[in-house]
């Protein structure tokens, strides 16, 4: 599963968010509209197997050292994308049962998924979306 360090820094509820409880997408939305995620998060993503440059390709605005020294969280739209990595990583583990075999699926070219890595389709919302469906389709048996 996810990384216990990321769920609390995510804090009001987010745990029931990345295991999927109706409860969990109001606290995170809300906690995310409100005051975004703190700035620990990134690096709680990254001690989840992220590397940094995916993280910041896909998460982070790049000012974010400025941000860091002032003290900032993310914005919306980050903490979003935060959480989506973590709710598709949390997924992939649930899928897979284990965090390598999950690692390596995410990082390879899927044929369900036009011969893209389902790690760069997590850039939008769109594409996470795609990769949740395949990891459902798997986890059914479907092997379309």
């Amino acid at each position: 599963m996810i990384a216990a360090r990321f769920e609390a820094s995510c804090r009001a509820g987010l745990r029931s968010f990345v295991i999927g409880a109706r409860e969990g997408y109001v606290a995170a939305a809300s906690m995310v509209r409100e005051q975004g995620l703190p700035l620990d998060a990134l690096h709680d993503l990254v001690t989840s197997g992220f590397s940094m440059g995916e993280v910041q390709a896909l998460v982070i605005n790049p000012r974010l050292r400025h941000r860091r020294a002032r003290g900032e969280r993310l914005s919306a739209e980050e903490s979003d994308r935060g959480i989506r990595l973590g709710r598709t990583l949390s997924l992939t583990e649930r899928t897979f049962g284990d965090r390598d075999r999950a690692w390596r699926w995410l990082r390879k070219a899927n044929r369900s998924l036009g011969g893209h890595r389902p790690l760069d389709l997590l850039a939008t919302e769109t594409g996470a979306r795609a990769v949740e469906e395949s990891l459902i389709r798997l986890d059914e048996g479907m092997f379309v």
